[in-house]
């Protein structure tokens, strides 16, 4: 078995749990409180409904986490946020639930090392 099939098959036997990851949707409130815990931590932007056509990784840090957009009233009603203190957890629910990676900020650069 080649290595990426090999990858492949452990990641769809692997889902992460609600303890390493927490999904925030229409709960501003939740959301903020984990941001100010977790400053160190990943966060997946996304639809409410998640697909390969949007999904941003981005440091809890970031920018864009950090301040809301003029236009916008609330953190999670028109995107959800996928939070973990770890960016490879998030990879594997992206790879789970779409089945593929999120695209990663320009801003912040979440790849990069710490």
């Amino acid at each position: 078995m080649n290595v990426v099939l090999a990858r492949w098959c452990c990641l769809a036997r692997y889902r992460p749990t609600e303890s390493q990851m927490q999904r925030f949707e229409r709960d501003d409130e939740g959301f903020l409180a984990w941001r100010a815990a977790h400053p160190a931590g990943f966060i997946v932007n996304c639809n409410p409904t998640p697909s390969l056509d949007y999904l941003m990784l981005h440091r809890a840090s970031c920018h864009f986490m950090n301040e809301l957009p003029k236009d916008y009233k609330h953190w999670t009603h028109a995107f959800i946020k996928v939070c973990a203190e770890e960016k490879g957890v998030l990879s594997v629910w992206c790879h789970s639930e779409v089945g593929g990676a999120p695209s990663s900020c320009q801003h912040c650069d979440p790849m990069a090392p710490a």
